[in-house]
């Protein structure tokens, strides 16, 4: 995990449970044949929890409030997702310049 602000949830756990929502939505994808999972939503009585991938290597999670405008969240996501894959992809490389 690299952040969380959910507010006095268990970190450690926090980060684990994403990892098992995705593997989760994965399995449903394979079996409905709807190819690799990109992005996945579920919608409580209190507000949504977006989930969209970011790269190959992070899952970006988001919860809002019921009443957010969730086409805006997913296009805001996905731009996240995206900005957040190319720097863990960069990640390596500015590691070398700046290791000594």
């Amino acid at each position: 995990m690299l952040a969380e602000d959910f507010g006095g949830g268990d970190a450690p756990r926090a980060g684990t449970r994403p990892a098992d929502a995705l593997t989760a939505a994965r399995r449903v994808a394979e079996a409905a044949a709807v190819g690799g999972v990109r992005e996945f939503l579920i919608r409580g009585t209190d507000g949504w929890l977006a989930a969209c991938t970011a790269g190959d290597s992070a899952l970006l999670m988001l919860a809002t409030g019921s009443s957010t405008n969730i086409g805006r969240l997913r296009l805001e996501a996905g731009w996240s997702g995206a900005r957040i894959a190319a720097l863990l992809d960069d990640a390596p490389e500015r590691l070398e310049k700046t290791c000594p």
